[in-house]
């Protein structure tokens, strides 16, 4: 069972999972800042070798309880802006959770983590709209254990990962969510809790279509063959 509003997010990170499972299952993942492992599944379950990380340990301990019966994944305890690993990774996802460090940290944790060719997948709310930035200036006055206003202040912009993406061979980005207002309010009006998520779909094709001037709730990351080594990383970045 889940909100309405729930059951809309789960929608508008399909594309964000389909894109992470373009790639083979042989490949290593690792999901940065997966949290309590809620919105992991979709990688677990695809990925023959996968790591789930975040910086909180109860978060991690959570995660590995929820997939103890996965034989696939290792949990690690892991902080972007700071710790090393000694592997490395052929796909790299993070969920809403770009704005937790400066680009500078989140390129030198690629440097670290991602392998040479390696793809990252990300999907976050950009702070380009007007609209979802007084929003979020709005959460910080209704809800200000949710972000503080650092962390709101570097929601990513498109302009801001460029440094980012010149590190790829390629960048794509995917808009998505555009009626997540109108979704909030009607979540907040009905109250409802909806069981089978999926039979939805065509009502948030539905609303996405009539939605198309309001500016997407999500954009969706996809930067391809990472073409630097950490050492050149490290010394661009005057590490």
């Amino acid at each position: 069972m889940c909100s309405l509003f729930d059951a809309y997010a789960q929608y508008y990170h399909s594309t964000y999972y389909s894109k992470i499972l373009e790639s083979h299952p042989s490949k290593a993942c690792l999901e940065l800042a997966c949290g309590d492992g809620k919105y992991s599944s979709p990688i677990v379950n695809h990925f023959n070798n996968v790591s789930l990380s975040d910086i909180s340990p109860q978060a991690v301990s959570f995660a590995r309880k929820r997939f103890s019966e996965s034989t696939n994944c290792n949990y690690l305890v892991f902080d972007i802006s700071r710790d090393t690993l000694t592997q490395q990774f052929d796909v790299l996802a993070i969920a809403s959770s770009l704005s937790y460090v400066s680009t500078d940290e989140f390129t030198k944790c690629l440097s670290n983590v991602l392998s040479r060719d390696g793809k990252l997948v990300f999907i976050d709310s950009f702070n380009d709209s007007l609209l979802f930035r007084h929003y979020r200036n709005l959460l910080l006055i209704l809800r200000p254990a949710y972000r503080d206003s650092l962390t709101n202040s570097r929601m990513p912009r498109r302009s801001s990962l460029a440094n980012v993406s010149s590190y790829f061979s390629s960048s794509e980005y995917y808009q998505v969510g555009r009626a997540a207002p109108l979704v909030f309010l009607l979540s907040l009006m009905l109250r409802i809790q909806i069981k089978n998520p999926c039979r939805l779909l065509p009502l948030w094709r539905f609303l996405d279509s009539i939605c198309f001037l309001f500016p997407p709730y999500k954009t969706v990351g996809v930067f391809s063959g990472f073409k630097t080594t950490s050492r050149y990383l490290s010394t661009s970045l005057g590490s």
